[in-house]
């Protein structure tokens, strides 16, 4: 029987045998990010930027991978680094180093619009050859992304399809920032070299054994970024505001004017008495129309956005406001809206604007209409006072009418299952991603009787 002892002595030689290789390989990464440091102080970016890709390679790690996206930045590619970025994020998350998750996803926020995008279709035998590889500035485009957008730097970008047996097919574009580009893989044309014939071994070929799970090397951010909200899909956003209005309307066909009565001269010794809204006992007689001071006043109500992200940071859509003016009042606009994020969390947009509003005012005075025949006694006016003290009113509606113009929008994404919030919560999937917004609408509106100006600001959840 054997010795215990040696027994334990075998098992542990073996365990080391296992764990040599990682070993090995985490030192040559640690060895290649420091040559890499070194290339870097002396200048070197391009071979500091290899060194550091490989090293990632071999042992990712968020820091060193926080080294290849700012090395990336300094090469000034943008997709690259924004790429890099992304893995920082995610080897960041699984280290529970909160702090360069944020880092990572601002800086990814701070290049997306730098980005330009290359859509690969490649023919579909072609798609069929055995070990093709398709690299796009010289990264490899993933099979799972050919025919999809994938991010690219700009300038002069080269696109390589290389296979075994084949000539290599290369494309060279240019690219300018935020452009979008097609570009189409056709059939590739059968090498003349001779190829190296590869001897078959004995016995049936090895099958490639998948890695465990913990040793997986972790995927590139899918999309323009891993945890972005897709294009092409519903945005719907439900939100309240309170605001200020001044309105400027001074003239309305007011309703309490209804009935109320006038005097006007009919000749050079007579005068009639007409009534506001009665038209049909003296023609030309009866037009009454209220003028009133300017008025300022608060607006509650709520608001909805409709409409579908052609692109994850543009939505094109519907808005509408509905509003309580106090003290006695109400607004009602609507009309189609763009939104577009400009920066992180930051977003910008337009509405244009028509509906109607309400409210009651002070009446400043009235006025009713004189026919024509009878103008030449009234001073060639159309109209005549109504004296204020015949009425038995001194307030009254101030109607718009169709009211039209526009509104900008400056919002902030401030919490919520999305990447760009300023305090990002869960993950963006399912119907209920998005974020909490707070927003400010200032509006201008006009009619032909006077103009009016809003300044709202509110709280909304955009679900995206």
């Amino acid at each position: 029987m054997r010795h215990p002892a040696f027994l334990t002595v075998a098992l542990i030689a073996a365990l080391s045998g296992f764990s040599a290789p990682v070993r090995a390989d985490e030192a040559k990464a640690a060895s290649l990010a420091r040559e890499a440091e070194k290339l870097m102080s002396s200048g070197k970016t391009d071979e500091a930027c290899e060194k550091l890709a490989e090293s990632v390679s071999l042992d990712p790690r968020s820091a060193t991978a926080l080294d290849l996206a700012v090395c990336r930045k300094k090469q000034k590619r943008a997709a690259s680094a924004y790429r890099a970025y992304g893995l920082v994020s995610k080897l960041a998350k699984d280290e529970k180093r909160n702090d360069r998750v944020t880092e990572a996803r601002n800086e990814r926020n701070r290049l997306y619009l730098q980005l330009a995008r290359i859509t690969v279709n490649v023919d579909d035998e072609t798609k069929k050859i055995p070990g093709l590889e398709i690299r796009v500035d010289g990264e490899l485009l993933p099979a799972d992304k050919y025919g999809k957008a994938w991010e690219s730097n700009t300038g002069d970008v080269s696109v390589v399809v290389s296979a075994p047996g084949f000539d290599d097919d290369t494309q060279t574009i240019k690219v300018i920032r935020g452009q979008r580009k097609t570009i189409k893989i056709g059939k590739l044309t059968a090498s003349s070299a001779p190829q190296p014939k590869v001897e078959p071994k004995d016995g049936p070929a090895p099958k490639d054994e998948p890695k465990p799970k913990d040793e997986e090397e972790p995927d590139e951010p899918e999309g323009p970024m891993a945890d972005e909200h897709e294009n092409m899909r519903l945005v719907v956003e439900l939100g309240a505001w309170g605001g200020y209005l001044f309105s400027n309307i001074t003239r309305s066909d007011a309703a309490e004017l209804r009935g109320a009565e006038y005097i006007y001269n009919s000749s050079a010794t007579e005068v009639t008495r007409a009534a506001c809204a009665n038209t049909q006992r003296i023609p030309g007689a009866g037009d009454c129309e209220a003028i009133f001071f300017p008025a300022h006043g608060g607006l509650v109500g709520g608001q909805v956005f409709v409409g579908w992200a052609f692109d994850p940071i543009f939505h094109l859509g519907g808005r509408a406001f509905l509003a309580k003016r106090f003290p006695d009042g109400f607004m009602f606009l609507g009309g189609p809206s763009v939104n577009i994020r400009v920066s992180g969390p930051f977003w910008l947009g337009a509405s244009f604007l028509i509906g109607a509003s309400e409210h009651v005012e002070k009446l400043k005075a009235a006025e009713g209409s004189v026919p024509e025949v009878s103008r030449e006694f009234n001073g060639g006016q159309e109209v005549v006072d109504i004296p204020l003290d015949t009425l038995e009113f001194s307030e009254a509606t101030v109607t718009s009418g169709i009211i039209f113009g526009g509104a900008l929008e400056a919002s902030l994404a401030i919490l919520g299952a999305s990447p760009h919030a300023f305090v990002p919560l869960g993950e963006p999937r399912g119907i209920f991603s998005g974020s909490l917004m707070a927003s400010l609408w200032p509006m201008f509106l006009g009619t032909a009787q006077g103009y009016q100006i809003a300044v709202p600001a509110g709280i909304s959840y955009r679900f995206h």
